[in-house]
């Protein structure tokens, strides 16, 4: 993995699916300020309730409000078919 190379990158997006599905790490910016750091769902829900301008895709925010992990649809339907 590239954290046992030393390696990494970063990307800046507005597409907070993108975000929630690659990023195992988030900054969320106001005014051009880091405000919040850390794992990408929980980071944005805080951002959300803080009254930050952004919103969970509509996934994200089902899963936040039932209490299931953030995944694709497919591995979503999976998981609740094993559960």
């Amino acid at each position: 993995s590239l954290d046992q190379l030393g390696a990494g990158f970063s990307f800046a997006s507005h597409d907070l699916d993108v975000v929630l599905r690659h990023a195992p790490r988030v900054v969320v910016l106001d005014a051009g300020r880091a405000v919040l750091e850390g794992a990408p769902l929980p980071t944005l829900v805080a951002a959300e309730a803080r009254g930050l301008p952004l919103a969970l895709p509509p996934l994200a925010a089902l899963c936040v409000r039932l209490g299931l992990p953030y995944a694709d649809p497919g591995a979503l339907v999976a998981w609740l078919e094993a559960a």
